[in-house]
């Protein structure tokens, strides 16, 4: 049996869950919102972790829900006449947690998987956890750590959200309403009664600012986003690096009546703040994005810049820092 062992950890927040995963681990596939969905996560050639969860609508114990499962599970493998081991009630999560109950279960049939059941309390939800090896892999250890270090965020309170290398912590209230995970441009929006928050991380950093500054980068990169705002451009530092402050209202309605009138989805009015900065260390392009109507909608973009974390030297296990958006005169 070859035991599997990573050097390399990274943590992984999605819609209320935080886990650490080895580093190596990036999602494959991605479905559902805070209530239900799943997550595959893969390394460069196997599935090695799902993650399902839904809501606990009045269900039997986490006991009841593994019987179940291993009731259906042996079906399975006697119907495709193969072989199958489980273990159950095994001490890979370490005590029950005082908010919840929860067991570790190990099957081997035609790859080995360890899993977690879990009833987390703060969100009401039910969390199903698998670390998957191939047959010969010992991925007991690796199970352990991970099973161990899984948080439940709750619905709530500020929500920290982690993949690839961005790693963000979003204010009370938003929920994920669109995101794009391409290789070089990640991007979380989310929505909060009338206002919308924005995280976008863009690599290859150096290329893009190659021949042209920050500025002129945002203003063609965001260029539908501002072209009915009038917009003021503020130099200012963020964590050290050198960055733009935006803001925007919108142009006065004689004005946009200039503008060819879309036939359908008429934009809605709202008003911008924003911050964009360049971080060197991580050669990437961060941009934190606030659109609101009213002002009571709004949120101040230094509290979401402040957790934010753009590079491998702010520790991503400690809470936000001091990372205040400065403006300078220039």
């Amino acid at each position: 049996m070859k035991r599997v062992h990573y050097e390399a950890w990274a943590p992984f927040g999605w819609q209320g869950f935080l886990l650490r995963v080895p580093a190596e681990w990036n999602p494959g596939r991605i479905s559902g919102d805070f209530r239900s969905g799943s997550v595959r996560m893969d390394d460069a050639e196997v599935v090695r972790m799902e993650v399902e969860w839904r809501e606990a609508q009045g269900e039997a114990s986490i006991s009841g829900i593994v019987d179940r499962f291993v009731e259906g599970l042996t079906k399975e493998v006697q119907r495709k006449k193969g072989r199958l081991e489980i273990q159950r009630r095994l001490p890979l999560a370490g005590d029950r947690p005082p908010e919840g109950d929860q067991e570790a279960i190990f099957w081997e049939a035609d790859c080995r998987v360890y899993a977690l059941v879990r009833r987390c309390a703060p969100s009401n939800r039910i969390a199903f956890i698998r670390v998957i090896g191939r047959l010969g892999e010992d991925l007991a250890g690796v199970a352990r750590d991970i099973f161990l270090a899984v948080e439940d965020q709750g619905r709530e309170g500020e929500r920290r959200w982690a993949l690839y290398d961005l790693l963000c912590d979003i204010p009370p209230g938003f929920d994920l309403e669109t995101s794009a995970l391409r290789s070089g441009h990640i991007q979380l929006r989310f929505a909060r009664g009338q206002g919308i928050l924005q995280v976008d991380r863009m690599s290859m950093a150096g290329i893009l600012l190659k021949e042209r500054s920050l500025q002129a980068w945002f203003e063609d990169f965001f260029h539908k986003e501002l072209r009915d705002l009038d917009v003021i451009f503020h130099p200012c530092q963020v964590r050290g690096h050198r960055g733009i402050l935006v803001s925007g209202r919108p142009r006065g309605r004689w004005r946009t009546m200039l503008s060819p009138l879309p036939l359908l989805n008429v934009r809605k009015r709202l008003a911008l703040s924003g911050c964009a900065w360049h971080c060197p260390e991580s050669n990437k392009i961060y941009t934190v994005l606030t659109f609101y109507k009213k002002e009571e909608d709004s949120i101040p973009v230094e509290e979401v810049c402040r957790g934010v974390v753009c590079h491998q030297a702010e520790s991503a296990d400690q809470p936000r820092g001091d990372a205040r958006v400065q403006a300078r005169a220039e």
